[in-house]
């Protein structure tokens, strides 16, 4: 499998962005500093210009596919936070370098986990 994503220069900030224009979705080069709870997560997102929010789940699955999967966008084997589709909950996604497969689930929002914002265009 190929990536759609191609790395650019995000004209707000002069900062590295990863950007797909099949998928109409822009990806931060990297994580947050800190891994946060689902909460504090979502408070991140309403302070940072720009329209970066968590990724919904099939957002989360098109990063895993073609970005982690292909050791690309800087991806941990880690968890990442994201919300399950227009539900506001927390949900988390696993990157596991051992299984391929995309893993998923619904969660408590008390627990830290890694951050990457998304955005659309």
């Amino acid at each position: 499998m190929n990536s759609t994503f191609e790395i650019v220069t995000d004209p707000q900030t002069g900062q590295q962005i990863l950007e797909s224009k099949a998928h109409k979705l822009q990806v931060a080069f990297s994580d947050f500093e800190q891994e946060l709870n689902w909460n504090d997560a979502n408070a991140v997102c309403k302070t940072v210009r720009g329209g970066w929010r968590l990724p919904m789940n099939f957002e989360l699955k098109i990063l895993h596919e073609e970005l982690f999967k292909l050791k690309l966008g800087n991806f941990e084997a880690s968890q990442y936070w994201g919300e399950y589709d227009n539900w506001k909950s927390a949900f988390t996604t696993y990157f596991r370098i051992e299984r391929s497969e995309f893993v998923c689930v619904i969660t408590d929002n008390h627990y830290l986990r890694k951050v990457r914002l998304v955005r659309s265009i």
